[in-house]
């Protein structure tokens, strides 16, 4: 019995390719990437697993865990797995964290110590500390986020309150949900 599982299970995985990109959108039903020098839509099969490997600059050592699909962030890098529907049965976004002082905030625009200014937009999200996306900075003066950056192009795609809990010197969760 245990052989026939291990059989179809690597039936399954033969059925499948993999696909590394830059995620660009996505739906509850679908996502885009570009990949291969092209943009490509894929949809997303009912059971799909979704998880983030994230880890800080610097640091060799990674954690992955489980997100919501509502989680991924556009300009983030994923891993694909495609099944021979063209479904994305498994996305792994992969990301390296960096902690940064809050110089000052305006609105939707934030300046950090090293005078880098990351502004709130189509191009750039903000999750606040309660993990939700907002389009106002929920941060102050003195404060760390967390930026996330793209692994290959190093650009910033989101940037994160940490969570109240977690600001008193303590580090970051290792599930990338922040």
């Amino acid at each position: 019995m245990l052989e026939a599982w291990f059989a179809i299970q690597l039936m399954f995985a033969a059925m499948t390719r993999p696909l590394d990109g830059t995620l660009v959108s996505i739906e509850p039903t679908q996502l885009m990437v570009r990949a291969e020098r092209q943009f490509q839509t894929f949809a997303i099969a009912r059971r799909a697993v979704v998880e983030r490997e994230s880890s800080f600059a610097g640091d060799a050592a990674a954690t992955t865990a489980r997100i919501k699909l509502a989680d991924l962030t556009p300009g983030e890098y994923v891993r694909l797995q495609i099944d021979a529907q063209g479904r994305v049965t498994h996305a792994r976004a992969v990301v390296r964290f960096e902690r940064a002082k809050v110089r000052s905030v305006s609105g939707s625009s934030v300046v950090l110590e090293d005078g880098t200014t990351l502004t709130i937009g189509s191009v750039l999200r903000f999750v606040n500390e309660r993990g939700e996306p907002s389009t106002t900075a929920t941060v102050r003066p003195g404060e760390s986020v967390i930026l996330f950056h793209h692994p290959q192009s190093r650009n910033i795609y989101r940037f994160s309150a940490e969570p109240r809990s977690r600001r008193k010197g303590s580090a970051c969760a290792g599930n990338g949900t922040l």
